[in-house]
């Protein structure tokens, strides 16, 4: 058994240097543009989160006391997933911004694919097969060490169990990939780096990139925390957060964009 968790150990190593060597190299470029660098930084929702709180603090969308969202201009903002939030009619939760917001993700995501910042499907399935590929290797030496002490009447209870933990390792290891190129995690790094004082110190009119880059931790203690405290209760009430985010009367907004891609980020987060 021993020998098995080596290999493991081993795999585990393996898979993070191969996709650190495969992972494409992309093309330099640049963005200051809030929804690429939260759809950059956490996909779909990070995206929802970003534009909910720049609505938020031009008084667009209001959050009420029973921390339900309510949009005060129908259209207001000024990018296309602000103004179809905006154009949700009646209360609604993150759930029902989430999904108006889905087809301007799909476009950004095409955008940033041809960017050369995020990884085409194709790239991405690559990927991830490489990062799956040590942890295969190891499943079949454990198979045939398993298939060999059934057949001389050992115990296998333990190598079972380590199967087990090597095939969920597997799994969240490849469905919390990073789509990022290295020209999009380098950007990235660029950006945090340059904005590192939202974090601690957002205005008003910088929460959308403060959330952008740093996710709704960074509203805590201002005006505008209702917001992190409904994410924290929407993850609360049921896996895969919005999912369980009930409540939303609104009609799902008004959806004035398109495009294709895969939604990008949203499959397990863009850089985290």
């Amino acid at each position: 058994m021993l020998f098995y968790v080596l290999l493991f150990a081993a795999s585990a190593g393996a898979s993070i240097f191969i996709t650190i060597r495969v992972r494409p190299d992309g093309r330099t470029s640049t963005t200051h543009d809030a929804a690429e660098l939260a759809y950059l930084a956490g996909g779909e929702r990070r995206l929802t989160e970003a534009t909910l709180a720049s609505l938020i603090a031009a008084d667009a969308v209001k959050v009420t006391a029973d921390r339900k969202l309510w949009s005060v201009q129908a259209g207001a903002g000024e990018t296309a997933p602000e103004k179809a939030v905006s154009r949700i009619t009646g209360d609604f939760g993150l759930k029902a911004a989430h999904k108006a917001i889905i087809p301007h993700a799909r476009k950004i995501n095409a955008d940033l694919v041809r960017k050369g910042l995020l990884m085409d499907d194709s790239e991405r399935f690559r990927l991830r097969m490489m990062a799956a590929i040590p942890f295969l290797l190891i499943l079949a030496v454990g198979m045939w060490r398993l298939l060999g002490g059934v057949l001389q009447g050992a115990p296998v209870g333990f190598l079972v169990a380590l199967m087990v933990v090597t095939v969920v390792v597997m799994i969240v290891r490849v469905a919390r990939m990073s789509p990022l190129t290295v020209a999009g995690e380098n950007l990235l790094d660029q950006r945090y780096e340059e904005q590192s004082r939202l974090r601690a110190a957002p205005r008003g009119s910088e929460m959308g990139m403060g959330v952008a880059l740093f996710g709704t931790a960074i509203l805590v203690g201002t005006p505008f925390s209702e917001l992190h405290a409904m994410k924290a209760a929407a993850g609360a009430n049921g896996v895969g957060g919005y999912a369980g985010d009930g409540g939303d009367s609104g009609d799902g907004g008004g959806s004035d964009g398109g495009g294709s891609g895969c939604g990008g980020g949203g499959c397990g987060g863009c850089g985290g």
